[in-house]
């Protein structure tokens, strides 16, 4: 029998090991509340929830997800082109000075029971060289984040 990982057990590890075994089961023994994760939790779950509240459509692209434990929570980003509208006011978000494209990500927290959602956001995309800080912003408020997904 294959042996798996169940994403809520990380709570029980150091942040360190339970990131270690995330990245060992990733991507077909992880699983979440007994549920194989990949394809039943995140592309059939979380991915169209997180994509409904935003409303992306072809606009958006997930690029991260992390699981914070203590929270029982996942994190969803993405990067998304919402300034393509000519309605939108550019001033919202404006021009990174480094060389990414004028554009907005999105940090959606999905709640597992009914994937319930909210949504965070900032200016530039996801991983620009811009908001590296953010991301280890995200870590510093979510001191328990598990990361399961970087792209």
């Amino acid at each position: 029998m294959t042996q798996t990982f169940e994403i809520t057990d990380a709570k029980n590890f150091s942040k360190e090991e339970a990131q270690r075994k995330v990245n060992e089961h990733y991507h077909d023994r992880l699983t979440y509340k007994g549920q194989e994760f990949f394809d039943t939790i995140y592309v059939n779950r979380i991915i169209p929830a997180a994509d409904d509240v935003l409303e992306v459509g072809r606009n958006g692209q997930e690029c991260y997800l992390g699981y914070v434990a203590d929270l029982d929570q996942f994190i969803s980003g993405w990067d998304v082109s919402y300034l393509e509208d000519e309605d939108e006011d550019e001033d919202d978000c404006p021009r990174s000075e480094s060389t990414d494209p004028q554009g907005n990500w999105v940090l959606v927290a999905v709640l597992p029971v009914g994937l319930t959602t909210h949504e965070i956001g900032g200016c530039g995309l996801f991983y620009s060289s811009a908001i590296i800080s953010d991301y280890d912003k995200l870590h510093r408020n979510f001191p328990s984040l598990i990361d399961i997904r970087l792209d």
